[in-house]
């Protein structure tokens, strides 16, 4: 399975194992990196992880999606993991995308991650961490509509629901997605 799924001007693939050198790169640029969580792995690693991974995929545990403009330069990488098909919630992070990147891909990716959690998955709720320190993406989280749960030293803890999703799509965000 090589689904995609897309926006206005990018494209989600699911990652594979030639992603790992771009995996890579992003994940070891110091200025991209200091939000994540830190890994020191060889090409050789990220691939076995990947090949881990496609298992978890093909249960459907977890989707890591490689983001692509329509013109397919690559951009960088997110996923969508700990889904609890019970509750119907969701995780997304992982989120990296490379610094000479357009504006708008942020946003882009944000909302092909919800649109596929909230309608693809049938998901209710995301539930996510961000670090404090990380002030770029908390104002975005907020702005998107998420409510802050709790925070512990290095975290705060949010919840966004498919419904306040909706309202802050059709305010502000619809121009950016594709008629469904």
């Amino acid at each position: 399975m090589n689904k995609f799924l897309k926006s206005n001007r990018l494209i989600f693939n699911l990652v594979q194992e030639e992603d790992a050198y771009f995996i890579l790169q992003l994940r070891n640029n110091e200025s991209l990196n200091k939000f994540l969580s830190k890994s020191v792995v060889t090409e050789e690693d990220q691939k076995k992880w990947i090949r881990e991974y496609k298992k978890r995929e093909m249960e459907k545990e977890e989707f890591y999606f490689r983001i692509d403009k329509k013109d397919g330069e690559q951009l960088g990488f997110v996923r969508i993991y700990n889904i609890d098909y019970e509750e119907n919630t969701f995780t997304w992070g992982s989120w990296i995308i490379k610094e000479e990147r357009p504006l708008y891909s942020a946003i882009e990716s944000a909302l092909i991650i919800y649109e596929y959690a909230f309608y693809d998955l049938g998901m209710s709720k995301a539930i996510f961490d961000v670090r404090k320190e990380n002030v770029g993406v908390l104002k975005f989280h907020k702005k998107f509509g998420a409510i802050k749960l709790y925070e512990d030293e290095l975290n705060e803890y949010f919840e966004l629901s498919r419904e306040n999703y909706e309202e802050q799509k059709e305010k502000r965000y619809k121009k950016y997605l594709l008629d469904r």
